[in-house]
């Protein structure tokens, strides 16, 4: 279903800052709604011509209820008020949404959840959209009314889908999906790979220590932007650079760091420009175990250091999420 979206604010500048772009966009995908356009205005309480399409108003609480008074005549028929504060109308089979501006959105997706439907998502790493589409679509003759959405950015994939279930405990449909991706799930809910690192840390009782080499320390700066307090999981950071032409220098140079950091988990990172790719070594120290990977990227800097920082992240939570480590 497709709508057009109105954020109303005391001024056009606060009115962008004060808005959650990021949680709207979750719910839009989440819920599948299509927006075709976000108009961002000053606050003035006028009459409209309702346009026949679906509308969402986001109004400042003080001005909400003079703003839809003003307009009663236009906006059709009510249907319901959600927590005293959303505020649901009907028109010629279209609704018409206002919503507080300063409310969780998250009370947003009560407007849209249908009875009948339910809904899953499933973050994905380092699969392509079209290896996602050609998995999901084997599904469609199995599942009441499939619907997704999918979104790829950097070698992580959001998975939204929506579909026509049944009443069981366990449902079916969210088991053949996750066994459609397997080992490439990451995550089920809105946990970002820094989190379930941080809380893995945390169940374990770890240190990690990190060095980072060429990589203009993206992986610690992701830690440490999820949660402060991550400082106080990392044992050792070096950002010295370093050598390393091939995987016997890997393991030589980790396993010295590793030595010298005596922590739980370290972490050993290198990138280099090659011609016209990045090429990624890591190493993964557990306990005595080190675990060796490599990836290139043939893309601009910015797009090769968000891969990075997502290959790395999400191989270590796939460590961490493994049997505990022995020493």
């Amino acid at each position: 279903m497709n709508y057009k979206v109105f954020i109303f604010s005391t001024g056009f500048f606060y009115g962008k800052k004060q808005f959650d772009f990021d949680t709207f966009n979750q719910i839009c995908c989440k819920c599948l709604i299509n927006v075709d356009q976000i108009v961002v205005s000053k606050y003035n309480n006028y009459s409209f011509e309702v346009e026949n399409e679906n509308l969402i108003f986001f109004c400042d609480n003080k001005n909400l209820n003079d703003f839809i008074y003003a307009n009663i005549s236009n906006i059709g028929i009510q249907k319901k008020i959600i927590n005293d504060k959303i505020a649901i109308f009907n028109k010629k089979g279209k609704n018409i949404i206002f919503v507080p501006i300063e409310i969780d959105l998250k009370l947003l997706e009560q407007v849209f959840i249908e009875d009948k439907r339910k809904s899953c998502q499933f973050h994905i790493f380092g699969l392509k959209e079209n290896e996602i589409i050609d998995k999901i679509e084997t599904l469609k003759n199995d599942v009441n009314d499939l619907k997704y959405k999918i979104f790829v950015d950097n070698l992580i994939c959001n998975l939204y889908v929506s579909y026509i279930g049944d009443e069981n405990l366990i449902d079916s449909t969210q088991v053949k999906i996750a066994t459609l991706f397997n080992q490439n799930i990451f995550s089920e809910n809105d946990l970002t790979l820094s989190e379930i690192i941080c809380r893995l840390l945390k169940l374990k009782d770890y240190k990690i220590s990190i060095w980072e080499s060429g990589t203009g320390g993206v992986v610690v700066d992701s830690l440490l932007q999820y949660n402060n307090s991550f400082e106080g999981l990392i044992k050792e950071i070096s950002f010295e650079k370093a050598i390393c032409d091939d995987a016997d220098s890997l393991y030589e140079q980790a396993q010295k760091f590793n030595t010298f950091a005596k922590s739980e988990v370290s972490l050993f990172i290198h990138n280099k420009k090659e011609s016209d790719m990045f090429v990624l070594q890591f190493a993964i120290c557990c306990g005595n175990e080190i675990y060796l990977y490599k990836n290139n990227f043939k893309s601009d800097l910015k797009s090769s250091l968000s891969m990075i920082k997502n290959s790395v992240l999400f191989n270590l939570s796939k460590k961490l999420r493994q049997n505990d480590i022995s020493f």
